[in-house]
């Protein structure tokens, strides 16, 4: 099995942000609308390569021989809660479906625990199955119920203190 690991964001990665973010494929499931130029994804990048009290954090999806496959990011952080939404994208179709996105956010999550995070949100299409699977496999809490882009969805939460072991 092929091993999934998390690395923080870093500058020279403006290149495949560049190209993942303007994958229209995933615009549908997401807030974003693109296309966007490398001006906007420089900016994007900046504001999450700021530590604590930035706006958003992201990381790089990759596999066990640094191959980059996505990305898993907070967004909407409440840092004095340490609560934020979650997102989360395996760009390389041929990765997904194959546990990266569970693996990658069981990562973040071990991470988040160390730190003393609380929550964790997640919006997800109602179509969007494979999502829908992600987000309650690791014991997230389906929600409220919701319009988002005049499309159905569900909030998914999960309260950090139940995946302590």
């Amino acid at each position: 099995m092929i091993k999934t690991l998390i690395r923080p964001l870093v500058h020279e990665d403006i290149e495949l942000v560049f190209e993942w973010e303007n994958l229209e494929e995933f615009w549908r499931v997401s807030d974003e609308n693109g296309p966007f130029d490398r001006e906007q994804i420089a900016s994007f990048m900046q504001r999450c390569l700021i530590e604590e009290g930035g706006e958003i954090k992201r990381w790089i999806i990759e596999t066990d021989t640094h191959l980059p496959i996505g990305i898993i990011d907070l967004f909407n952080i409440d840092w004095l809660l340490k609560s934020a939404d979650v997102g989360i994208m395996i760009a390389s179709e041929e990765f997904r479906v194959k546990g990266h996105a569970g693996r990658a956010l069981n990562l973040l999550i071990q991470r988040l625990l160390k730190e003393k995070w609380t929550l964790l949100r997640a919006l997800i299409h109602a179509d969007n199955e494979a999502s829908l699977k992600l987000f309650e496999s690791l014991q997230f809490s389906a929600g409220a119920r919701k319009l988002h882009r005049s499309k159905a969805a569900i909030q998914y939460v999960c309260f950090l203190s139940y995946h302590e072991k």
